[in-house]
């Protein structure tokens, strides 16, 4: 009798291959911590210069483009997205939560995102789970509206 084994590799490779045929470039969006000019003194009690008239050397929003697969359903077992789905007369439905699912090598360029724009709209990152089976890794990032 012939035992069979899962085949991780492949499965692993028919991952990736999916996410690159059918996956999205998304805006993933972070907010560095304010860098101010060397020798600005700094208020311990909120982080800000003492002078307000100093500007920091970076700010604003940093966007970096990481392609995904985008869920758009909810996914059992989420309980970050158990506030978004609600019982209708008609049944659960999801009100604006997605799941976007991204390679292991590509966690560390979006790790730090708070947001991410999916389809013009900015959605606000809940949690992100370490997704695995066997040794195939990928992470999962709950967003909702």
């Amino acid at each position: 009798m012939t035992s069979l084994s899962p085949n991780f590799a492949g499965f692993a490779e028919a991952q990736k291959r999916l996410r690159q045929e059918f996956g999205q470039e998304l805006a993933w969006i972070s907010y560095p911590d304010p860098a101010y000019p060397e020798g600005t003194e700094i208020n311990p009690d909120n982080d800000r210069p003492y002078d307000p008239e100093v500007e920091p050397v970076n700010g604003g929003e940093v966007r970096t483009i990481v392609l995904a697969s985008v869920v758009t359903r909810p996914v059992a077992g989420s309980t970050s997205l158990k506030d978004s789905v609600v019982k209708k007369a008609i049944g659960w439905l999801e009100e604006g939560g997605i799941v976007l699912i991204v390679d292991i090598e590509d966690y560390h360029l979006v790790r730090d995102a708070t947001e991410v724009e999916y389809a013009g709209d900015v959605y606000t990152i809940r949690d992100d789970d370490h997704d695995y089976l066997g040794p195939v890794d990928r992470w999962l990032f709950h967003a909702t509206l």
